[in-house]
This record gives C-alpha cells, sequence and structure tokens, in this order.
C-alpha cells in the first residue's frame, strides 16, 4: 500500500508550530530562527515531506517542469538513445522537485507547434533540444520567446546558446588514425542525413584524418541511412573495380549493413574488410561480426544536459553552459590489420562471386 502523503499541516501539528511559520523555515526565510529552519527540515525529511508542486508552481510563477520533444517518424526517430537518455534527464530534475514533460511529434512542423503549445500553456520552463539541425527552428523560436533551453548537439551558429554535444569530429579522425595504423589505404566514409549538424561534424573529423595521413584513395557517400542503404551501398563499391577495404559509417546501422554486404559477396567483415560505426546501438553489439563503433553514456550526458537547463533557469549564462564530452571507442571483431588491398580484394570477390 502506498505510504500516505504527509500534509504541511499535519507537518507543522506534528512541531507545534504555524502553518505560515512552517512555510517560511521550509522555504529558509530569516523571518524563522535558524534553530527553527533545521528543526522543521529535520522533521519534514524524517516524514518525507514534499510540497506540493501545484502550490510551488503558484508561488513562484514557474511549472517546474522541462520539456522534451521527441519526433518518431521513420529514420528521424531518436529511439536509440532514449531509456537513458530520458533516466538521465528525470534523476537530475528530481533532485530539484522538476518533472519533466515528454511529447511525440510526427514532423518537424508538428515538433515545431508543440513547443509553441507548451509555451503559450505555461506548461514547461525549459527544453531539452536534441538531434539539432544544421539551422534549427526549435533553436529559433525559444530564443525569440526567452524561453531557457540546452542542446543535445550544436547548430551551424550556436554561439549564443547552451549545448552539449559528444567531439564527433576526434572521434571520426581517431577512426581513421586507427585504420591507417592497420593499413588500410583505400577507405570509404558512408555519411547520415545532413540535414542534422552531426553529420557535418562526422565528415569534417574523417576528412581531418584522410589529410592528415595523405590517403588519395577514398570515397564519400552521402545520405546513407539505415541497414538497407548500407548494404546496397556497399555492395556497390565493393563490387567496383577498386574496392575500398575498409568503411567508416556515420551510423551503426549502416556499418550493419555493410556487414551483411560482406556477407553477401562471400568475404568477411573484420577480416577481408574492416567496418566500424557510430551511436552504440545493441544490435551492433550482436551482429556477426560485432560492430565497432564507439561507446557514449547517454544517461550521464542527460543528466549533465539536465543539470545546464536548471542553471540556466537560475540566471547563469549561456557561455558557460557549453560542453563537448568525448565518446569511448569500443573495437570489435568488425575491424582488423589490411589483410588485403584493393586489388587483391577485387580479385577475391570476382573469384568467390
Amino acid at each position: 500500500m502506498a505510504k500516505k502523503k504527509i500534509t504541511i499541516m499535519e507537518l507543522a501539528a506534528r512541531l507545534g508550530l504555524s502553518k505560515s511559520s512552517v512555510s517560511k523555515a521550509l522555504h529558509g526565510s530569516k523571518e524563522v530562527s535558524p534553530a527553527t529552519r533545521k528543526r522543521v527540515k529535520e522533521m519534514a525529511d524524517e516524514l518525507g515531506y514534499q510540497a506540493s508542486a501545484i502550490a510551488r508552481a503558484i508561488r513562484s510563477g514557474r511549472a517546474s517542469s522541462v520539456g522534451l520533444v521527441l519526433r518518431t517518424d521513420g529514420e528521424h526517430s531518436h529511439k536509440p538513445f532514449l531509456s537513458a537518455f530520458i533516466d538521465g534527464i528525470s534523476q537530475r530534475l528530481g533532485k530539484d522537485a522538476y518533472t519533466l514533460t515528454l511529447a511525440t511529434a510526427n514532423n518537424e512542423a508538428d515538433m515545431l507547434k508543440i513547443h509553441a503549445d507548451l509555451i503559450a500553456t505555461k506548461a514547461v520552463d525549459a527544453f531539452v533540444v536534441p538531434r539539432t539541425m544544421c539551422h534549427d527552428s526549435r533553436a529559433d523560436l525559444l530564443k525569440e520567446q526567452g524561453v531557457p533551453f540546452v542542446l543535445y548537439g550544436r547548430t551551424t551558429d550556436c554561439d549564443d546558446y547552451a549545448w552539449y554535444d559528444i567531439n564527433q569530429e576526434g572521434y571520426f579522425e581517431s577512426l581513421v588514425n586507427k585504420l591507417v595504423e592497420l593499413g588500410h589505404s583505400n577507405i570509404a566514409y558512408l555519411g547520415g542525413d545532413d540535414t542534422y549538424f552531426y553529420e557535418s561534424l562526422r565528415r569534417d573529423g574523417f576528412m581531418r584524418g584522410i589529410q592528415a595521413a595523405g590517403i588519395t584513395d577514398y570515397v564519400c557517400v552521402d545520405h546513407v541511412v539505415d541497414i538497407t542503404e548500407g548494404k546496397h551501398e556497399a555492395l556497390q563499391l565493393l563490387k567496383g573495380g577498386n574496392p575500398p577495404t575498409a568503411f567508416v559509417c556515420a551510423l551503426d546501422r549502416v556499418g550493419i549493413g555493410v556487414i551483411q554486404a560482406a556477407a553477401q559477396l562471400q568475404i568477411l567483415a573484420g577480416k577481408h574488410i574492416s567496418v566500424a560505426g557510430y551511436d552504440g546501438i545493441p544490435e551492433g553489439e550482436f551482429c556477426q561480426p560485432s560492430l565497432s563503433t564507439c561507446e557514449v553514456d547517454n544517461f550521464k550526458s542527460g543528466f549533465q544536459i539536465a543539470d545546464m537547463v536548471l542553471r540556466q533557469i537560475g540566471g547563469e549564462k549561456v557561455s558557460s553552459l557549453q560542453v563537448l564530452g568525448e565518446a569511448k571507442t569500443q573495437w570489435r571483431g568488425s575491424t582488423g590489420p589490411a589483410l588485403f588491398q584493393s586489388a587483391a580484394l577485387a580479385d577475391l570477390i570476382n573469384q568467390l562471386n
């Protein structure tokens, strides 16, 4: 049976104080002595007293809630990182007696409308804005309305925004560095949806690694966003006269498609070619061979973003709320030394098929 919630009247009766004195003590008013404030706080903790969210909202003029609007349509879905991310946000907000208001949208226009509706009804005090686009209309709206928000990602021009992002340029550059170290000299990049700003970061990191290594044999393919497209593009490249021996994929699900393409051609990722992705989705760990990828602590990301939201609500300047985190590479079975250069790989594929 759920424990009965204690009211402020009951707390006051237990303490032998007036409701007004207890309320003032709980809010740290100097009209109440330090000793009384301490006694009220200790009794409130002992009895599990929690202030009414409605009363707190009326008193403060705030909803004590943060909004998160997610897209659920097709390739734009936020699903891969959701559970741990939401858990991290919720746990941090809960420490300050805030809640998370979650809504879903089917497209960009719907997503923008939901943000506007939540602002108009004063249902939330701030927003977390995930999966940022190069030019993000959500950020424009929130800035125009003076509503605090933190981006999970960046935009083309985000100097005036609070944001938390992962160092994706550095991660993709490190992938190329490792592949070159393993002897690969013909490397393909299968990029994601360039609507999203992350794609420019990932491609820039790849190109930085290619140029630093002096690689001239490389190819970039744009807008490859799922397993089917990854398999199709990899088949086209591998069946060509100059097949890449390594594939760097902007998305794990594309990397899984590359592994499937290799299997269809009777070659093996990790032996005949190398494949690496980004996202750390569970499917990558359990495909054969398992996909090399990155580990991003989505709980930590959500927790830190929520903390930044609360600090912004408290008046902290956005210039101090811009954080670049790191991704940890997980090298798995899909990546290995270059046992074949492109010409030899082409001969092998021709012989087997």
